[in-house]
C-alpha cells in the first residue's frame, strides 16, 4: 500500500493490559457485497500485525480497494488517545494529506485523502475505524483505501473539483465503515 510508513504511526502509544485475549484475523472479509481474500500479513517484532485483503484477484502491489486490518497488541484503549496519536503522525507525514477526525463512541475514526506524487502517481481515499475491545489485548483498526485516477483536466480547478468529488465519496466509504457490524474476534 502506498502509506505504509504511516502505518506503525497509527498505532498509538504502547501500554499494557493484563490478561486478555489475542485477535484473530479472518481469512476473507465481505465489503460492499463484494468478498475480499487475505492475500498478504506480517508480524512485526513489537506485537503489530498487519492483514490486507483484495477481491477480483488483484495483488496487494496492484489494487483498486484494498482493506487492511491492524492488531497492536497492548496498545493503548482510548479511542481519544488513537485519534489524536493520528493526528499527530499525519501532520508530519510529507507532503501532509487532507484529513478529518472524529470520536463516536467506543471507536475512533479517520478519513485520509492523499493527492498524487511522482512515487503514487493515483489518488488515495482511506477510512479507517478504530475497534478498542479489551479482549483482544490491543488496537484493531479497519482500514478501507480506494485508488482515484488524477483528474483529466490537470489544472488548478480540474485538480480541486477531482479533490472534491474524491472528498464526497471518501465520506461515503466512512459512513459506510461507521455502519457495518464487523467486530473484531478475540479469544
Amino acid at each position: 500500500m502506498q502509506k505504509k510508513h504511516l502505518a506503525a504511526l497509527l498505532l498509538p502509544l504502547m501500554a499494557s493490559l493484563s490478561h486478555a485475549g489475542e485477535f484473530h484475523a479472518p481469512d476473507t472479509l465481505v465489503w460492499q457485497d463484494r468478498t475480499y481474500q487475505l492475500a498478504y500479513q506480517n508480524a512485526l517484532p513489537d506485537g503489530q500485525r498487519f492483514y490486507e485483503y483484495t477481491t477480483n484477484g488483484e495483488s496487494v502491489d496492484a489494487w483498486t480497494t484494498l482493506l487492511t486490518l491492524r492488531y497492536g497488541k497492548n496498545i493503548q484503549q482510548d479511542p481519544t488517545a488513537w485519534v489524536v496519536a493520528t493526528k499527530h503522525a499525519l501532520d508530519r507525514a510529507t507532503p501532509r494529506p487532507h484529513y478529518q477526525l472524529s470520536v463516536d463512541g467506543p471507536s475512533g475514526y479517520a478519513r485520509i485523502l492523499y493527492e498524487p506524487t511522482a512515487k503514487a502517481p493515483t489518488y488515495e481515499s482511506d477510512a479507517h475505524r478504530s475497534y478498542h475491545v479489551g479482549a483482544c489485548d490491543g488496537l484493531v483498526i479497519y482500514q478501507v483505501a480506494v485508488k482515484y485516477e488524477p483528474a483529466a483536466d490537470a489544472s488548478p480547478k480540474g485538480r480541486f473539483e477531482r479533490l472534491d468529488w474524491i472528498a464526497g465519496e471518501n465520506a461515503k466509504l466512512a459512513d459506510a465503515l461507521k455502519k457495518q457490524a464487523w467486530a473484531p474476534r478475540c479469544d
